[in-house]
């Protein structure tokens, strides 16, 4: 009886080890869903600026050379709400003068699969520009954006997002007053995603 005893508890301890290291093996062969994510983007966008007093003119125009840097963090449990949120430095090179945007995202995620995921979320964006200047005066406002993220590794992806970024332009000390325009930089930004 004993002899017997001792055999179940041996199997049962067998079973529960094989059952762990199952587990184990199972995480690491499954793409990440939640950890810290680094990126490399490139984005299209398109600046749209308004005077605050005439807002029927607008004055527009595209920006093609921009390229970003971001860290974060995603939690995205399979069919289940999860979140993610960014911060970014863009730099955006045009007409020999250079930007930085810094911005903050802020996601709600939904995983599809243990390979896609949506997200959709708020953001807020700051405008530095390098080198002197005596120009306007530019005050972060909140945006919004939405996209999609596909894992094609366990730890790289491919992340795609539509962005609305919106910034307040202030021109101080003009002889009719202070001058204020608002500016919308909207358009499609591509990454490549590193989560581990």
């Amino acid at each position: 009886m004993q002899r017997v005893l001792l055999t179940l508890i041996f199997s049962a301890g067998l079973s529960l080890n094989a059952a762990t290291e199952l587990k184990e093996d199972m995480n690491t062969m499954m793409p990440k869903s939640d950890g810290i994510q680094v990126a490399l983007s490139k984005s299209f966008l398109d600046v749209e600026i308004t005077e605050s007093s005439i807002p029927i003119e607008t004055e527009s125009s595209s920006l093609n050379d921009v390229m970003g840097l971001s860290i974060g963090y995603i939690n995205a449990p399979i069919r289940s709400l999860g979140y993610m949120g960014t911060l970014q430095i863009d730099q955006v090179s045009e007409d020999g003068e250079t930007l930085n945007v810094y911005s903050l995202y802020a996601d709600g995620v939904y995983a599809l699969s243990t390979k896609a995921n949506l997200f959709a979320g708020l953001n807020i964006s700051k405008i530095e520009e390098s080198g002197e200047s005596d120009s306007a005066e530019i005050s972060p406002s909140l945006g919004i954006q939405l996209g999609g993220e596909y894992r094609f590794t366990n730890n790289f992806s491919l992340r795609g997002r539509y962005i609305i970024r919106n910034n307040e332009l202030t021109f101080p000390g003009l002889s009719s007053g202070d001058l204020t325009m608002n500016a919308r930089i909207s358009g499609l930004e591509l990454a490549l995603v590193g989560t581990f």
